[in-house]
């Protein structure tokens, strides 16, 4: 990894940082870089920052304008991800969760402290047939678990919920219609509640 700390490179790669587009190989030594160096860590905050907003199509609320060439790469990185755009309240608990940007076919669900839904992703609710009018204010559990629905994970999934704490359980959900469907969850505590984002392992 080139470690030239000209203000392009740096512009650059922490372009590629804050999109989670470096390989381990990369991303450790840059790791290392962020926190002892002020101006790396300023870098890496001003990309991301970019980046929210430009998925948020909010660039012109923005006051700082990227240059050519970030604005090249972010765009050029999410242009055929355009499920990608979520609120800031969301980016901000993903960037938080550590999670970076989920694939287009993962559903993302975004709770209060309570546990009660406030946001999801058209994903989600391609999955579970619900939407985020029928959602909104409720714990997705209980709309979602049915006869089959493990109690163990029932149970798992409320502790870590109660000790906020983070936990990737697999369980049987139902979709609206009746179906019912295998799911992985990695639920995340943050600071404005809980992120969490689910991956489909098929019909049950």
């Amino acid at each position: 990894m080139n470690t030239d700390p000209t203000p392009d490179f740096l512009e650059e790669i922490a372009t590629e940082y804050s999109l989670r587009l470096l390989d381990s190989i990369e991303q450790d030594p840059f790791n290392d870089q962020t926190q002892p160096n002020p101006d790396v860590a300023k870098a890496v905050s001003e990309a991301e920052d970019l980046h929210a907003a430009i998925l948020l199509a909010e660039a012109r609320l923005v006051n700082r304008i990227p240059g050519p060439s970030v604005l090249a790469s972010i765009l050029q990185k999410i242009e055929n991800v355009p499920q990608h755009i979520f609120p800031t309240r969301v980016v901000s608990a993903l960037t938080e969760a550590g999670m970076g940007t989920p694939k287009p076919k993962e559903a993302v669900v975004f709770t209060d402290r309570k546990g009660l839904v406030r946001w999801v992703n058209p994903a989600f609710t391609e999955l579970c047939g619900y939407s985020l009018d029928e959602l909104y204010g409720k714990k997705a559990g209980k709309m979602l678990q049915g006869a089959m629905t493990d109690p163990d994970a029932i149970h798992t999934m409320r502790q870590a919920i109660f000790e906020r704490l983070p936990v990737v359980q697999r369980i049987v959900n139902y979709h609206k219609d009746g179906t019912a469907y295998h799911v992985e969850i990695d639920l995340r505590p943050v600071s404005a509640g809980f992120i969490a984002v689910e991956r489909d392992l098929g019909k049950f």
